[in-house]
């Protein structure tokens, strides 16, 4: 039996361009992510984002290399392009926290405060302590005004905490924090949490 081998191309701009003609070649993603590398190390990348979106026409759902592309965007000053590229999974329940991270900043840098509120928020929700989401939630609701606002930080439906607290409601705040009701779930018991 004869068995057809396809060569790998060595240059990452022919890798990629094979990678983007279609579904029927099997994506690793972290192996575009390496050829994206490549190709910005060579000051291409604005060939890299053109090749890398062709690859995602064809495998749309892969996540690591959208937000990648997305960060390359906007870093290059296309935040409306990472925007649409980042849309359809910005609302997914389980879409990774640096992507809503990503999404929140550019909904900040667009204007859109209280969409970059809600992307933060949610965010802290599922991870109180994420670097620098508490503080930028923090930062824009100083900026609203809007008392209805107040005290959503860690709503969410069955946010989990440090993976071991569900937080069920906020009970108060002051200057040294916010106090939530919780459940701790390898005590089996409602805590108060900081």
């Amino acid at each position: 039996e004869v068995v057809e081998v396809t060569a790998v191309p060595e240059d990452p701009e022919l890798r990629l361009e094979q990678l983007g003609q279609g579904p029927q070649v099997e994506l690793d993603s972290a192996e575009v992510l390496g050829l994206i590398d490549r190709l910005r190390d060579g000051a291409r990348e604005a060939r890299a984002i053109d090749l890398a979106r062709r690859v995602l026409f064809h495998h749309p759902d892969a996540l690591v290399i959208r937000q990648r592309v997305a960060e390359m965007m906007s870093s290059r000053g296309d935040d409306a392009g990472a925007d649409k590229l980042l849309a359809p999974f910005v609302d997914a329940p389980r879409a990774p926290l640096d992507l809503w991270m990503l999404a929140a900043a550019i909904a900040e840098r667009r204007g859109a405060a209280a969409r970059a509120l809600t992307l933060y928020e949610r965010v802290v929700a599922v991870e109180l302590d994420y670097p620098r989401a508490r503080a930028r939630v923090h930062r824009l609701r100083e900026g609203e005004t809007r008392p209805q606002d107040l005290g959503a930080t860690l709503m969410a439906d069955g946010a989990l905490t440090r993976g071991r607290y569900r937080v069920e409601r906020e009970l108060g705040r002051g200057g040294a924090g916010t106090v939530f009701l919780a459940d701790d779930l390898s005590l089996g018991r409602k805590v108060a949490l900081k």
